[in-house]
């Protein structure tokens, strides 16, 4: 958020002196109760002049739970979680909640499962022979190459919402996992902070088509809305 405040403020400045400024974005949704002087969609296009979007979800799955303060959100998560990894499918979950992203992760891991995680404190690196070496593999192979390493699951905090492409996932001997089977599950904790932009921007940080998407929603009041 202060980032985009930040941008706001430059932007601003850049105009009032007389100049132009070009907005790029892969999320035109979000923008378009600001004003434009020209707004240029642009679509890819195969080889017979077809319109291709490579990022397609083909099903939305809201599961709605009316918890006690999110303390069993955490179950609704695990749950989730398991139910897609007996299928073979490789799951990244936004949970903005350190400690309940641990206990998922200590409950997953007891059932044999590998589990990356990845939050603010996983930001830090060194320098090893001059090139940066990041503390975190999976935040490193991300912000390198946009590649996830082999996991069975990857948890991560709001880190990863913004300016984060996802283009391909590992398996274990270094071959690529079929992403149609990559789960993105992005969990609410309490309705009164849920933002759906916030939502948008993390299904699409991977940049390829998907089988399904998980919306999780822990609703106090029990109002399906």
């Amino acid at each position: 958020k202060r980032a985009a405040a930040g941008l706001e403020k430059v932007q601003k400045r850049v105009i009032d002196c007389g100049g132009s400024v070009i907005h790029m974005t892969a999320t035109p949704d979000r923008i378009r109760c600001n004003h434009y002087d020209d707004i240029i969609v642009c679509d890819k296009i195969d080889e017979n002049g077809k319109v291709v979007n490579p990022v397609q979800i083909n099903k939305l799955r809201m599961l709605l739970k009316d918890c006690d303060h999110g303390g069993n959100m955490v179950d609704l998560i695990c749950n989730v979680i398991l139910e897609c990894y007996k299928h073979g499918k490789r799951v990244l979950v936004q949970i903005n909640d350190k400690k309940k992203l641990a206990r998922v992760k200590r409950i997953l891991e007891a059932q044999g499962m590998i589990v990356s995680a990845v939050t603010s404190e996983d930001k830090g690196y060194q320098y090893v022979n001059g090139e940066k070496v990041y503390n975190n593999e999976a935040f490193g192979a991300l912000t390198t190459n946009g590649i996830l390493p082999y996991a069975d699951a990857y948890l991560v905090t709001s880190l990863i919402e913004v300016g984060t492409s996802i283009t391909g996932v590992l398996n274990a001997d270094g071959t690529y996992f079929d992403t149609t089977k990559f789960v993105p599950i992005y969990t609410v904790l309490d309705t009164a902070h849920f933002a759906l932009d916030s939502f948008e921007q993390f299904i699409f940080r991977a940049r390829f088509a998907m089988d399904e998407a998980y919306l999780l929603l822990n609703d106090h009041s029990g109002d399906e809305w």
